[in-house]
């Protein structure tokens, strides 16, 4: 996740009914790149997107989970 400055960062990963199923950060992150992992074994297999919420908005991508 790159951020412009030091801000609140909220990443969620959403089914494909746009519920939201893990809350992977809500954390204040440093500006610049940050390295944000999880775990997803207690997903099934399908696909999900994730939405990275910033105060400079909503970016979302698409997650393909296959064990």
């Amino acid at each position: 996740v790159k951020t412009t400055k030091s801000e609140n960062v909220e990443i969620v990963l959403v089914n494909t009914l746009g519920q939201t199923v893990k809350q992977i950060t809500r954390d204040n992150l440093p500006a610049g790149y940050n390295q944000i992992s999880t775990s997803v074994n207690d997903l099934p297999n399908g696909t999900y997107f994730y939405q990275v919420k910033t105060s400079e908005g909503l970016t979302k991508g698409k997650v393909v989970i296959s064990k």
